[in-house]
C-alpha cells in the first residue's frame, strides 16, 4: 500500500516538529512508498522509498540558507502555496492509496472533495482542545480521526480513535553520563499562554520564599505573536526578585531534547485539558518526573504527578517529588516505564498502520 503524509514542517532540526521525520521514517517501514507533501522542508535524510515535496516557505521567506523573496504579500504567498498543494495531489495521484493529514485541517479542507472523487481514503490526525467550522469540515472528509486526549475537539465523533502519543523511546532514554540538577525545575516546549508558565514562575518564587532551594529552567522559543507574553513572564521573574533561579533557554531542536529532560528533576505541565503534551511522556522516558494539571493525563500518569492545580497542592505534590526515597523513586520509575512502553513510537505507527492497511474491510 503506497501513502501520501502531509505535515507542515519536515526538518529534523525543527524545535516544535523535529520529530515527525522520525513519523515518516517508520511510515517507510510500513508502506510501499510515501509520498510526503510539507509547507517547509528543512534538513532531513530520509529512506529511498520516501520523497519530500514543499510547498516553499523556505524559499518565499528565506528559512535556513535560503534569501527571502521581497515584495510578495502574504496573500500571493498562500495562492502560490495553494496551486503547489493542488499541482502535487494531482501529479502523484497514482502513487498513493490513502493521505494522512498531520494537524492542519486546510489541507483537507482544500483536498478532500478531491480525495473522495480519486477514492481515496482521509486520515486525519488533530490532537487540539478547541476547533471550528473548518475542523467539522475536515472531520466529515475524513474516514478515520486519531487524537491521543479523551478531551480533544475530535475525540467525540464516533470515527474518531484515541492513539498513543508516539514518543521515541529510542531517542528519549535515561543517559546515566548526564548529570541531573538537584531539585531543579523545568518547562519545555513552545512558549505561548496556553502553557500557563506564569504558574511555574510563581511556584518557583514561593518554594524559594519557603527556604526551598529550587531552579527552574524555560526551555523553548516562542511566535510572534507571543513576544509580548514571553516579556511578561520575564518581568514577573523581575518582580518576584528570582532572576538567578530562572533561566530563559532558545528552543533545542528534537535531537538535543533528551539531555534537558535527562538533566531535570521535575518537568512542569500546567496547560489545561483536551491536550495530550507528549514532552510529559519524553521527560518520563529520559528519568525525570512529572507534574501535570492536565486531566487526560490524571488517570495514566504515576502516582503524585497530577495536581488541579491550586498552588497548595501543587507546592505541596513539587516537594514530594523532589523528596522520594530509593524505594519510592524505583516505584515511580516502574510506573514511568510501564507508560512510556505503552505510548511508544513503535506502538503508535504499528497501530496506525493497522488502521490505514485495513481501511478498505474496516471502514
Amino acid at each position: 500500500m503506497k501513502i501520501l503524509v502531509i505535515t507542515q514542517t519536515v526538518d529534523i532540526h525543527s524545535t516544535t516538529l523535529g520529530f515527525f521525520t522520525r513519523w515518516i521514517e517508520e511510515f517507510s517501514k510500513r508502506f510501499e512508498t510515501v509520498e510526503v507533501v510539507c509547507l517547509l522542508e528543512g534538513k532531513c535524510v530520509l529512506p529511498t522509498n520516501v520523497r519530500v515535496h514543499s510547498l516553499g516557505k523556505e524559499e518565499l521567506e528565506g528559512i535556513g540558507h535560503l534569501p527571502a523573496q521581497a515584495g510578495m504579500s502574504e496573500v500571493r504567498k498562500k495562492i502560490q502555496y495553494i496551486i503547489k498543494f493542488y499541482s502535487y495531489i494531482w501529479k502523484y495521484r497514482n502513487e498513493y492509496d490513502a493521505v494522512f493529514v498531520h494537524m492542519n485541517q486546510e489541507y483537507i479542507v482544500l483536498g478532500g472533495f478531491l480525495w473522495k472523487l480519486l477514492s481515496k481514503k482521509i486520515f486525519f490526525w488533530r490532537n487540539h482542545p478547541y476547533g471550528n467550522t473548518w475542523t467539522r469540515i475536515a472531520v466529515w472528509f475524513s474516514d478515520m480521526v486519531f487524537c491521543t486526549a479523551d478531551k480533544s475537539f475530535t475525540a467525540s465523533y464516533k470515527k474518531t480513535k484515541l492513539m498513543p502519543a508516539g514518543v521515541d523511546t529510542g531517542i528519549f532514554t535515561i543517559d546515566p553520563n548526564v548529570t541531573r540538577e538537584k531539585n531543579s525545575l523545568l518547562c519545555f516546549g513552545r512558549i505561548a499562554p496556553v502553557k500557563r508558565i506564569e504558574r511555574a514562575i510563581d511556584l518557583t518564587a514561593t518554594l524559594l520564599a519557603k527556604g526551598i532551594s529550587v531552579t527552574l529552567s524555560v526551555v523553548g522559543d516562542a511566535l510572534p505573536r507571543d513576544a509580548v507574553y514571553v516579556e511578561e513572564l520575564k518581568k514577573r521573574v523581575m518582580e518576584a526578585k528570582i532572576e538567578p533561579a530562572v533561566h530563559f533557554v532558545r528552543g533545542v531542536d528534537f535531537i538535543r531534547a533528551p539531555e534537558a529532560y535527562q538533566s531535570h528533576e521535575v518537568l512542569l505541565n500546567f496547560t489545561d485539558s483536551g491536550s495530550f503534551d507528549k514532552t510529559v511522556i519524553e521527560a518520563l522516558a529520559c528519568g525525570a518526573k512529572v507534574l501535570v494539571s492536565n486531566t487526560s493525563m490524571k488517570d495514566i500518569l504515576p502516582q503524585g504527578s497530577f495536581t488541579p492545580g491550586d498552588i497548595e497542592d501543587v507546592q505541596e505534590k513539587i516537594k514530594n517529588l523532589l523528596s522520594l526515597n530509593g524505594v519510592e523513586s524505583a516505584q515511580y520509575e516502574n510506573m514511568a516505564k510501564e507508560l512510556v512502553e505503552k505510548q511508544s513510537l513503535k506502538v503508535l505507527m504499528d497501530r496506525l498502520a493497522s488502521y490505514i492497511s485495513n481501511s478498505k474491510i474496516s471502514l
